[in-house]
């Protein structure tokens, strides 16, 4: 549907109840008060209309599996392990997007959501997946001989970089280090995680990371962990979907891949650590 045939939609909805349901700015669209209200009830009742549509006819089965997660997740969790899901299960089809938004299965398409964070809207069912373990990372470049640091003034040699999408990041792993944000240097903000890391790598300072999404960075030498502390985020990733679709079989080995390969991962950063002589402890609830 064209943009013009959108706009003659909404037009013909404000006509029809004789009420502005749409506050139109330069290259944005809100909704009024009346509208929002609107969409908060006819919502559910779109959903169940959905439902019900591929329960009967099935029509979500003869289309791809809809799910969205970070950038980060995507490049450096999800798709190096796709291979795997697709030799096992050869039939899989997938539709993954990228986005940090909040999840409203009310609205849009999605059937599925990989986020990191608290766990958001208890009425859609979720699967934990594992707790991150933060650690800084840089390019060997910026390591003297090899040694690791041991003195917050090694760090402020360099740039830190931030990423935007996950502000507090570094003062977790400060605060579990014993160190405050405060103690930090020149700082450079980015938009996003892959990017912070992206920068490391290049030798542009020393960012902080999950370990399980950077573990073929440390693993080919591309990244180091300057400092032998690693600590356990207590904001999981997980997976959530709407309770409406949870039978849908593509969905079901999607979350029993997911499931396996989480486990996996939890062993090979025991793994890691013990083969880095990294210490972990774990953060704070906050």
């Amino acid at each position: 549907m064209t943009t013009g045939a959108v706009s003659r939609q909404m037009q013909a909805l404000e006509k029809h109840f004789g009420e502005e349901l749409f506050i139109r700015g330069h290259r944005e669209l809100t909704l009024t008060k009346k509208g929002e209200e609107y969409l908060a009830s006819v919502a559910e009742a779109f959903l169940e209309l959905r439902s019900a549509t591929e329960r009967i006819f099935g029509l979500h089965a003869a289309g791809p599996l809809r799910v969205s997660s970070s950038l980060s997740f995507v490049l450096r969790w999800l798709t190096p392990r796709m291979l795997d899901l697709h030799r096992n299960d050869p039939d899989t089809r997938m539709q993954i997007t990228t986005s940090t938004d909040t999840i409203d299965f009310r609205v849009g398409d999605l059937d599925a959501g990989i986020r990191h964070g608290p766990i958001a809207n208890l009425s859609n069912a979720t699967q934990l997946l594992f707790n991150p373990l933060l650690v800084p990372v840089c390019s060997p470049s910026l390591l003297q001989g090899g040694e690791r640091w041991t003195h917050i003034r090694q760090f402020n040699a360099h740039p830190i970089l931030h990423s935007l999408a996950g502000p507090k990041m570094w003062s977790t792993w400060l605060e579990g280090a014993g160190l405050s944000i405060a103690d930090l240097g020149e700082t450079t903000f980015l938009s996003s995680s892959t990017l912070t890391v992206e920068a490391a790598a290049a030798g542009a300072g020393v960012a902080i990371a999950h370990l399980q999404l950077v573990e073929n960075d440390i693993a080919s030498g591309r990244l180091v962990i300057p400092w032998n502390l690693a600590v356990r985020d207590h904001l999981p990733y997980y997976l959530m979907w709407n309770n409406l679709v949870e039978t849908n079989p593509g969905l079901l080995k999607f979350r029993r891949w997911l499931a396996r390969e989480a486990q996996a991962t939890d062993r090979q950063m025991m793994q890691l650590l013990k083969d880095q002589d990294i210490t972990e402890i774990r953060s704070t609830p906050r």
